[in-house]
C-alpha cells in the first residue's frame, strides 16, 4: 500500500502512516522528521512510475515490527527511462489500534559494474600487505587468477575476503559495493600504497611487504 501510494502521489495515505514523531533517513543519508517527508511527498504527474516490491520480510514482536524489502524498476520521464533499485528497512508500532511507520531507512543498491580486460599477471604487482594501522592491515592475494583483499588485525582474519574486479590496470572495484580501489605506483613502477575512495573520502594504506 506505502509503495502504490508513492506511485499515486497519495500524500493523505502517507501522513496518516507517519507517527508524529517518525524520523526518515534517505538514500543520501539525510535525516527528516514527519513535516520535512510530507513536504517531499508530493504528486508527479509527468512522471510514469513501475516499480515493485521485492525479497520483502516482516519480523513482529509484540507492537512493533521491521519491515526489509527492495524497490525496483523505472521511472519514466518523457523518453528516458530511470532505473530504481533500492533496498529500505522501516519500523513500525502500533500505536492506537493501527501500524504507524516510526522509522525509515533507505538505500541505493550500486549498478553492476563491467569487468575490464586486462593482463592477470599485472596482479602479481599488486600481492602484499597494506598497512592501515600498526596492527591493521589490508593483504592482497592473487588466488587462481583472482584478486582477493581480506582485512587482518595482529595477523589474524578481521573480515570476509573480497574480490577485486578491475575498471582499469590500476583501479579495481568490488561487485555490490560503493567505491574503489586504485594502486599507486612510482616512477620505476612499484607499487607504493593503494587508496580506497568512496563515500566522499579517500583512504591511503602504504604497501610494507
Amino acid at each position: 500500500r506505502l509503495l502504490e501510494a508513492v506511485i499515486k502521489g497519495d500524500r493523505s495515505f502517507f501522513e496518516g502512516l507517519l507517527a508524529d514523531e517518525a524520523i526518515i533517513t534517505d538514500r543520501d543519508g539525510k535525516v527528516v522528521a514527519k513535516a520535512e517527508a510530507l513536504k517531499n511527498f508530493q504528486p508527479l504527474p509527468d512522471l510514469t512510475f513501475s516499480l515493485a516490491r521485492v525479497e520483502v520480510r516482516v519480523l513482529v514482536h509484540g507492537d512493533a515490527a521491521v519491515v526489509s524489502g527492495r524497490s525496483v524498476g523505472t521511472v519514466q520521464a518523457g523518453s528516458q527511462a530511470i532505473k530504481v533499485d533500492e533496498r529500505s528497512t522501516d519500523m513500525y508500532a502500533r500505536l492506537g489500534g493501527r501500524w504507524r511507520l516510526i522509522a525509515g531507512h533507505t538505500s541505493g543498491i550500486p549498478a553492476e559494474q563491467a569487468a575490464a580486460k586486462i593482463d592477470p599477471q599485472i596482479y602479481d604487482l599488486y600481492v602484499g600487505e597494506y598497512q592501515l594501522t600498526p596492527s591493521v592491515m589490508l593483504v592482497v592475494r592473487n588466488e587462481g587468477g583472482k584478486l582477493m583483499t581480506q582485512p587482518m588485525s595482529g595477523g589474524k582474519p578481521a573480515g570476509p575476503k573480497s574480490e577485486l574486479v578491475p575498471s582499469s590496470e590500476a583501479t579495481f572495484f568490488t561487485r555490490g559495493q560503493v567505491g574503489e580501489t586504485v594502486f599507486v605506483r612510482d616512477e620505476r613502477g612499484r607499487v607504493t600504497h593503494l587508496l580506497i575512495r568512496g563515500g566522499g573520502q579517500e583512504i591511503k594504506l602504504m604497501k610494507v611487504k
